[in-house]
């Protein structure tokens, strides 16, 4: 499983958090895989307790079940049962325990790993935008030379144009000058 994790989350370095998607829903697969798991052993358990309850030779002489119907929670170790069934009793419970400590632990587990993910979209995206900023910077760099090159074109030209005027203007005067003088 991990391997496939690793797998999904060095996609995500290639493709800017496409992988972390994939990495993301395997995770959640993961869990819910998990939480039935664990919901059906619950159900087992509590299944197993409540047959122990309802036996009339798990008690002690002159005692019996009381009460007719099972509900779908934990059920209270009740009184008079006999040493055999106190000890299988404890022993179920103690799977039940079991059961809460192990989901916890995986749910620990599985908000780490979660969190790991979370933190490597987090840097995939941050890299994506840095990336973006950076080529629109150059971009915009790239047009604002163009443009600063446009207008400062434009002006040598309009300033050559001019200059271009007042020499043949100038030359013309010379020349009448010129002309008249001699």
């Amino acid at each position: 499983m991990a391997g496939k994790a690793k797998k999904s989350v060095g996609q995500s370095k290639k493709r800017a958090g496409k992988g972390t998607k994939a990495h993301i829903k395997q995770l959640r697969k993961h869990f819910d895989k998990i939480a039935k798991h664990r919901r059906m052993h619950k159900r087992k358990v509590i299944k197993l307790l409540h047959r122990i309850k309802k036996h009339p030779k798990c008690y002690k002489p002159g005692h019996g079940p009381k009460g007719k119907s099972s509900s779908s929670s934990l059920p209270k170790k009740p009184k008079h049962l006999n040493q055999k069934a106190s000890g299988l009793w404890d022993w179920v419970h103690s799977g039940w325990n079991l059961l809460k400590k192990h989901g916890a632990k995986v749910g620990e587990h599985l908000k780490g790993m979660a969190k790991d993910a979370a933190q490597e979209a987090l840097t995939a995206g941050k890299d994506y935008v840095k990336s973006r900023y950076e080529a629109g910077k150059q971009q915009i760099g790239d047009a604002l030379k163009k443009k600063r090159d446009k207008v400062v074109s434009m002006a040598k030209d309009k300033v050559k144009s001019y200059a271009d005027k007042l020499d043949k203007h100038v030359n013309s005067a010379t020349k009448k000058v010129t002309s008249y003088l001699q």
